[in-house]
């Protein structure tokens, strides 16, 4: 995962987000990444990095990647100097919203849907 930052940090970008990680040895959480590069004023740059686990819940659902960017771009720009807080707030919605959806679903195509809606004051 830090090594993917860094690769996508010397293409240019400041802040890099990688989401689904996961191990062979824990198939039932995943990792997201996020990796921010600040350059220093004696030239030389620096990365922090930020990991946040969660439990993979069951089921696969559209609109997941379109709302974690909503999401994050919505966070970094009230808090853009606490990434931290920014990747708590992201994937704690994530999963609310998921979980919401899950129990609703009734197993066809469309109820994979996010329950967007439903799930407002959860987002906001």
């Amino acid at each position: 995962g830090k090594n993917a930052c860094k690769v996508l940090h010397d293409l240019g970008p400041g802040l890099v987000v990688i989401t689904s990680l996961q191990t062979e040895e824990d198939r039932d959480h995943m990792s997201i990444l996020a990796s921010q590069q600040t350059h220093n004023e004696d030239g030389t740059t620096q990365e922090d990095y930020w990991c946040v686990e969660s439990p993979i819940l069951e089921g696969s659902y559209t609109g997941t990647g379109d709302l974690f960017a909503a999401l994050f771009l919505a966070w970094t720009a009230k808090e853009p100097d606490n990434l931290s807080l920014v990747m708590e707030r992201v994937v704690s919605t994530m999963y609310s919203v998921i979980e919401r959806t899950m129990h609703a679903s009734k197993g066809t195509v469309k109820s994979k849907e996010l329950q967007l809606i439903r799930s407002n004051a959860i987002i906001e």
